[in-house]
């Protein structure tokens, strides 16, 4: 059985998730925050796919509803704010 966590417990840091400074992977996420967020196309593409995913992995399940589509876009936007570490105000 899986543990559920509460919306604050899941969240965390991508950028303190290593113990050391100048990690290649801490390096490898400034540079994608720092796409993501100059180009609007990039971005979108990235919320495309996630969104599709999260969309897909649902069907899988058995689980369909009219807004499925919606929530998934959603998703996918929150994922990316929470990447990014964006004030949650930011629309696309």
């Amino acid at each position: 059985m899986e543990a559920k966590l509460e919306k604050s417990e899941a969240k965390f840091d991508l950028m303190e998730c290593t113990d050391v400074e100048g990690s290649e992977i801490k390096k490898a996420i400034e540079v994608l925050v720092s796409e993501l967020n100059k180009d609007d196309g990039y971005r979108y593409g990235w919320q495309s796919n996630i969104a599709m995913a999260f969309f897909d992995a649902c069907v899988q399940e058995g689980i369909q509803f009219p807004q499925l589509h919606d929530v998934s876009n959603n998703a996918a936007k929150q994922f990316l704010r929470n990447l990014c570490r964006e004030n949650m105000t930011r629309s696309m």
